[in-house]
Formats: C-alpha cells, structure tokens, sequence
C-alpha cells in the first residue's frame, strides 16, 4: 500500500512539474503576442501557428491548457488532480481541490 501511495504522490509531482512547464511555454508565447499587438490574446488559439505549434495538453486531464484573460494580465491553468475545471480558482489545499494557476497581472 505505501509504495502505491508513493507512486501515485510522484505521478501527481510529475504532472504538476509538467504543467508548470506549459504554463511558462504559454505565458512566453502570450508575452511574445503582447508585444506585437500590445495586449495579451483573447483565446488561446491567437496564438497557434505563429507563438506556439499547437496548444499544450493539461498532463491531469489530456485536454488543451486553459486560458483567461483578466484586464491587461491573463491566467494559465491546469485542472489539477481533483480533474475539474475551476474556471482558474487557485486550489486551496496541496492541489486536492481548484486548478494549478499561473497569474501574470500588467
């Protein structure tokens, strides 16, 4: 039982250690937009082909990352473990319940 609980706590490690690394990708990408246009893009498919090769895949769900504007700054998130989408709501207690969030404010 403790070596299954170990694996499962490294999976979720390994998925979460992935969508930080999407986010960043995502979060280049929408500064490298911003800079041509100004602002950050509505949706995240502004910026496929020219920013990003494809939109990457949330490691907990298998579905594209999300994304939401917030005045000038914008949201990157990822379901997290609990698979549910939380419309960006940080999660509260080590990821059991809310999304995986980057917040970038300008």
């Amino acid at each position: 039982e403790r070596v299954i609980g170990d694996l499962s706590r490294k999976a979720d490690e390994l998925a979460r250690d992935l969508a930080s690394l999407r986010h960043m990708a995502i979060a280049t990408a929408v500064e490298r937009y911003r800079l041509v246009s100004g602002y950050p893009p509505d949706n995240l498919d502004a910026l496929v082909p020219a920013f990003l090769p494809a939109i990457p895949q949330d490691p907990f769900d298998g579905k594209p990352m999300r994304y939401r504007r917030k005045g000038a700054g914008y949201m990157v998130y990822s379901v997290s473990i609990n698979l549910q989408d939380d419309q960006g709501t940080v999660s509260k207690r080590y990821y059991r319940e809310g999304d995986y969030v980057l917040s970038v404010a300008h």
